[in-house]
């Protein structure tokens, strides 16, 4: 993928919460907020693959605290549930199967930004007016679908919540899970 879809990916995704350790059970406290571009027929598309997510936690404090599974393999894994879900078929560049070659109708990214508060002229700076800090918390989540033609985001779902570092690795998962999944929630494209 080229640096432009790259950065696109990380301006859409900059908004984005740990959610791996959040405070209240149920998922009452996560806060989720999608946008879509009015202009962009989501049904339209039918495939998508994966930007590089190279750098997908931003932690410029060092506040990280590691959690014993690979949280970006998670996030991936979740995200392609909830679009296979809804009919969409992953596009892999690397396969010789001619349809799973083809390239792709969207890119899918995500970003976990650790401290947002220190981030926020960064995701400004990206965003523009696509940017609703009004809302900030230590951390967040941000799942988008870029457009690969415009190199812009047609949808991006966040979500936002209190870090939380003392969740064992299944009660991170099932953050996650959780997390995703509300994401998902209104995503304009049913489930099959």
């Amino acid at each position: 993928m080229s640096t432009r879809f790259l950065n696109v990916s990380r301006a859409c995704v900059g908004l984005a919460l740990l959610l791996s350790a959040c405070a209240t059970e149920k998922g009452a406290e996560i806060k989720v907020e999608t946008l879509v571009d009015p202009k962009a027929n989501l049904s339209g598309y039918k495939s998508y693959a994966w930007l590089d997510q190279a750098g997908a936690i931003v932690d410029p404090k060092q506040a990280w605290v590691p959690v014993g599974f690979d949280v970006m393999q998670e996030l991936q894994h979740l995200t392609d549930q909830q679009l296979r879900e809804r009919g969409f078929e992953f596009a892999n560049p690397h396969s010789d199967a001619p349809a799973a070659a083809a390239e792709p109708d969207l890119l899918a990214s995500f970003l976990i930004v650790v401290d947002m508060e220190a981030q926020k002229e960064e995701i400004q700076k990206r965003y523009g007016d696509a940017a609703d800090l009004k809302n900030l918390h230590e951390g967040g989540l941000v799942i988008a679908l870029i457009d690969p033609d415009s190199g812009k985001a047609v949808w991006a779902g966040t979500a936002l919540g209190q870090v939380k570092p003392n969740r064992t690795d299944d009660e991170a998962k099932e953050r996650l899970k959780l997390a995703v999944a509300k994401i998902f929630e209104t995503f304009p494209v049913e489930k099959k």
